[in-house]
């Protein structure tokens, strides 16, 4: 999941989140991976959960 513009609510996401420099996301986000551009906006918990990850099957 890629968040290029603004999001309010839980971010629930199989794999990674990437948060981009003019993205924002307020909210809890649980994913197996996460990644926060310098200048993006986070207000929130993270959950880092490595069973989130795709499975090869997918």
């Amino acid at each position: 999941m890629v968040a290029f513009g603004k999001i309010m609510g839980n971010v629930h996401a199989r794999g990674r989140v990437d948060i981009k420099k003019d993205g924002s996301i307020t909210g809890d986000i649980a994913s197996a991976r996460i990644s926060i551009e310098d200048g993006a906006y986070f207000k929130g918990r993270i959950e880092i959960d490595p069973t989130r990850a795709p499975s090869s099957a997918d």
